[in-house]
C-alpha cells in the first residue's frame, strides 16, 4: 500500500486584501457551535450510517466536535503550524490542512476539518457562492 497526498479545506469569506473576514468567520463558528449542540441521537445515527463509522454517545461526539471546532478556529483566527490560508478566488480564502497519508489522517487539523465536514456543522463560504 502506498502513500497518498491528501488535503482538506474550508472556504472562508475574505476582505479585498485577501485576509480572512473575521466577522464572517466568528459568525460561522457560532453557527457551528449551535449546530453541534443540536445533534441528537437521530442525527448521530444518520452521520454514522452515511460515513460507515460507529458513533454511539451523543455527548461524547459533541465534545469531540467542539474540540475540532476549537482547533479550526485557532487555525483561522490565530496561528496553527498545520494550516495554510490561500486565495480561493471570488472573495474567498481557503483554510488548508493535509499531508502524506498511509490511510490515517496526516495531521490533527486535517482530522478536525474532516470531522466537521462529516457532521456538516460548519458553514463553508464556497457553498454560499452557488
Amino acid at each position: 500500500m502506498g502513500a497518498n497526498f491528501v488535503i482538506q479545506s474550508i472556504g472562508l469569506k475574505a476582505h479585498a486584501d485577501g485576509s480572512v473576514d473575521e466577522r464572517w468567520a466568528k459568525s460561522a463558528f457560532s453557527q457551528a457551535r449551535h449546530a453541534i449542540a443540536a445533534i441528537d441521537q437521530a442525527k448521530l445515527t444518520q452521520i454514522s450510517d452515511e460515513h460507515g463509522i460507529a458513533y454511539h454517545d451523543v455527548e461524547g461526539y459533541q465534545r469531540d466536535l467542539q474540540k475540532c471546532l476549537a482547533e479550526v478556529e485557532q487555525a483561522v483566527l490565530g496561528d496553527h503550524r498545520q494550516a495554510a490560508i490561500v486565495d480561493g478566488g471570488g472573495g474567498i480564502v481557503l483554510l488548508l490542512a493535509g499531508g502524506m497519508s498511509w490511510g490515517d489522517p496526516p495531521t490533527e487539523l486535517f482530522e478536525a476539518i474532516s470531522r466537521l465536514h462529516e457532521a456538516n456543522v460548519l458553514p463553508d463560504a464556497r457553498r454560499e457562492q452557488s
